[in-house]
Order: C-alpha cells, then structure tokens, then sequence
C-alpha cells in the first residue's frame, strides 16, 4: 500500500527480513527450515510474506509484532513488541534457546529461565 513502509530489515544467509511500519516482522527468500517464520518450510518466497504471530501459528492474518528483526545461517530472531526475543528456523544445535534441537516455522520464545525482558538491542 502507498502508506506502508520497512522500518528496519536484515539480511540472513539467504534470505531477508523487514520490520513493517504496521508493526508486523516480514520475511521473504529461503525457507526450507522454516526461515521465514510463516508456519511451513514447504517453499521459499520471492516476496515478502508475514511471519506469524506465535499465539496463533494458523492464521496467516496475525503476525509477529516486532520492534527489531534479525538473520542469521537459516535461522531468524525478532524482539517482540512485547519485549520478549523470539527466533524460528534452523535449530540443529539448539541455537533457537527454547530448550529443544528441532527446526521451527513460526516464532518461538526464547527462553532464559529469568525474569528478563529485553528493552533494546544494539549491532
């Protein structure tokens, strides 16, 4: 739309993510880990698709809101608006931090086993 423009975007290994000025991560590229957070890792995109919301993984209406997105080696982290970091993807070695080594579609939270919201990040 004439109004919408990317307020942030990072670029992964191969693929690319953008904060929306709707507030939701976008995501578009490779996707067969499940990079693109869009609840399949069936096929990747060549235009930016909505990476879903984590409460709701089946509605392709609900996205992650997000204050900041960012890529990594088939793998991909968001803070949320929420304050909580988020990563989905490539999970091998447990790099995702939800206690698990399986690979993941759509946003998982990060897990510190803390009390700990992040307020910001700095690259």
């Amino acid at each position: 739309p004439a109004d919408f423009t990317y307020l942030q975007v990072s670029a992964g290994l191969d693929h690319s993510l953008a904060v929306g000025s709707d507030g939701n991560a976008w995501a578009w590229g490779y996707n067969g880990s499940g990079d693109l957070g869009n609840n399949s890792s069936a096929s990747s995109s060549s235009v930016p698709v909505r990476v879903r919301d984590p409460d709701s993984p089946g509605d392709a209406s609900k996205g992650l809101q997000a204050a900041q997105v960012s890529g990594g080696y088939h793998l991909s982290l968001a803070v949320g608006s929420d304050g909580n970091a988020y990563a989905w993807g490539y999970n091998y070695d447990g790099q995702l931090g939800d206690g698990s080594t399986n690979d993941k579609s759509v946003p998982v939270p990060v897990s510190f086993n803390l009390a700990l919201v992040i307020t910001g990040v700095r690259f």
